[in-house]
C-alpha cells in the first residue's frame, strides 16, 4: 500500500562528541511539605491527604508519560518527564494523541544514530496493514529548551516552524547547534528519564532498511530482520503515567487502616479502640528512586478538649 509522504526532518550534517551528552539528573523523590500528626475519634475516617501536597519526583515537574516498546522479542519502557510549563501547547497536543489512542501500535519509522529516532507517524491496522497516524491541526512551535542528548522534540515540515502534528523524536546526541535554530527551532517538550536511553540507544543500533518503495518517509527503518512483517518492527504504545507510586502501611492496622485512594492518603480508625500508631509511607519514582515518609496518628474516645 503507498501512503503520501509524512512529515520529515530537513537534516543538516552533525558532528558531537560523547563529552557533550547530557541526562536527567535522576534525583530520588523528596518531600516538600512534612505531613502533619493527626488525632482522629474512634470510627472516624479522616479527610483525604492529597500526597502531591507533600511529596514530589524533582525530575518530573509536570505530565509523565510512558512508552512501551517491544523490541527484539522484549517488552522495555522508555519514560518521559513533560514540560509542561515550558512547551504548554505542545504538551497539551501530545497529551490529546496519547488520550485519544492515536500513539497505540505506532512504530519507530525512522533511525539515524547518533542524532535521532523518529515515531509517531505510523500506526498498524493489525498484523498485515498500517496506515499514517490521523492528525489533529499543527501546533504552534515553541523552541527555548536545547536539543540536547535524551531530549524529546517535534518533527515537522521542512520550512513551515508552526507545521508539527504527531510526530515526535528522541535526541541520540546534543543536536542543539543544529536544531535550535534550524526551522524556527525544534521544540523540546519532554525529556527521557532513567534508562530510558539506553533503549533509545538499543532502538539505534538496531539494523536499519531502506523500505521507500513502500513509503517514501521509510529510507532508514528498524526492523530486528530485513523482512517486512509486523513482528519485526519496533512497535510502541503511549500511556500517561503517575510520576510516583506509593506503597502505605500502618504499624497497627487493627487500630487504624491505611489506604490510598486517587493518589490521596485515606484513614480509618476501628470502632472499638483507642492508642497511637504510625503510618509509613515508601514513595518509588519512575526511575526507582524512593522515599520512606511516616506520621503519628492517636486515636481517642472522644476528641479532645482544645
Amino acid at each position: 500500500m503507498k501512503l503520501p509522504p509524512c512529515f520529515r526532518l530537513i537534516l543538516w550534517a552533525l558532528v558531537f562528541t560523547p563529552s557533550l551528552f547530557t541526562r536527567a539528573a535522576n534525583l530520588p523523590p523528596e518531600r516538600f511539605l512534612a505531613f502533619p500528626d493527626l488525632t482522629l475519634t474512634r470510627g472516624a475516617t479522616s479527610a483525604p491527604i492529597p500526597l502531591a501536597d507533600h511529596l514530589r519526583d524533582p525530575d518530573v515537574p509536570g505530565t509523565a508519560a510512558r512508552i512501551t516498546v517491544r523490541l527484539a522479542g522484549q517488552t522495555r519502557t522508555i519514560d518521559l518527564a513533560l514540560h509542561d510549563a515550558e512547551a504548554p501547547l505542545t504538551v497539551a497536543n501530545f497529551v490529546a494523541y496519547v488520550n485519544a489512542g492515536r500513539y497505540a501500535d505506532n512504530f519507530f519509522h525512522r533511525s539515524i544514530p547518533g542524532f535521532i529516532i523518529q515515531n509517531g507517524g505510523f500506526n498498524f491496522l493489525n498484523d498485515t496493514t498500517f496506515d499514517q497516524v490521523p492528525t489533529y491541526p499543527a501546533v504552534k512551535n515553541e523552541p527555548g529548551r536545547s536539543n540536547l542528548r535524551g531530549t524529546v522534540a517535534m518533527a515537522k515540515l521542512g520550512g513551515d516552524p508552526d507545521s508539527a502534528t504527531s510526530q515526535w523524536f528522541i535526541n541520540l546526541a546534543d543536536n542543539s547547534a543544529n536544531l535550535d535554530a534550524q526551522n524556527g527551532g525544534f521544540t523540546v517538550f519532554a525529556h527521557v528519564l532513567g534508562d530510558g536511553i539506553k533503549v533509545a540507544d538499543a532502538i539505534a543500533a538496531t539494523p536499519r532498511y531502506d523500505a521507500s518503495g513502500l513509503d517514501s518517509a521509510w529510507t532508514d527503518l528498524p526492523l530486528s530482520t530485513g523482512v517486512l512483517a509486523r513482528a519485526n518492527f519496533i512497535e510502541t504504545d503511549a500511556a500517561i503515567v503517575p510520576a510516583l507510586s506509593h506503597v502505605v502501611t500502618s504499624d497497627d492496622p487493627g487500630l487504624v487502616s491505611a489506604t490510598i485512594e486517587n493518589g490521596a492518603l485515606r484513614l480509618t480508625v476501628s470502632t472499638t479502640r483507642s492508642g497511637t500508631t504510625t503510618i509509613r509511607l515508601v514513595t518509588t519514582d519512575l526511575e526507582g528512586g524512593r522515599l520512606e515518609s511516616s506520621l503519628s496518628l492517636a486515636v481517642y474516645d472522644t476528641k479532645p478538649a482544645i
